[in-house]
């Protein structure tokens, strides 16, 4: 969580964020979003491409080479959604097993400082349990401690 991050607007009582990704080939704008599910309290997080026409994507590959500023940028925003909503968690998920992935990685190489502040669980098979490493994990589940 010490990574360089993009700056960011916060919206909507910090359900929403906005930022810019930036790399030698190109620009893209990103919305993080984080909309409440059927569990109360619970808050899914959607990392999203701002499309040519204006619509929202997960399903892009930006491939601006810049992840993990993108993932540092994630966290940050984590953190200003928890001090607006301190009760409340945050789950979340890849759209492709790859993805999925991703975010095991960039958790488990930010687990040291992350689970400072959050308690961070693996969500398989609708079940919860305590987030490992090497573990393979459908969602992820964010909580502050």
């Amino acid at each position: 969580m010490d990574q360089p991050y993009y700056p960011f607007e916060t919206f909507d009582n910090a359900l929403r964020f906005r930022f810019t990704s930036i790399s030698n080939e190109k620009t893209v704008e990103k919305v993080i979003s984080f909309s409440e599910t059927q569990f109360n309290g619970i808050y899914n997080l959607a990392l999203l491409d701002i499309l040519a026409d204006g619509s929202e994507s997960d399903i892009v590959q930006t491939k601006n080479k810049d992840m993990e500023k993108v993932l540092a940028t994630v966290f940050r925003t984590m953190v200003v959604f928890f001090q607006n909503h301190p009760g409340c968690g945050i789950a979340f998920s890849g759209s492709t097993p790859e993805r999925i992935r991703l975010y095991r990685i960039a958790i488990t190489r930010e687990l040291n400082s992350a689970s400072k502040l959050f308690s961070i669980m693996g969500i398989k098979n609708g079940l919860l349990f305590p987030f490992e490493p090497n573990v393979e994990f459908d969602a992820f589940l964010f909580t502050l401690k």
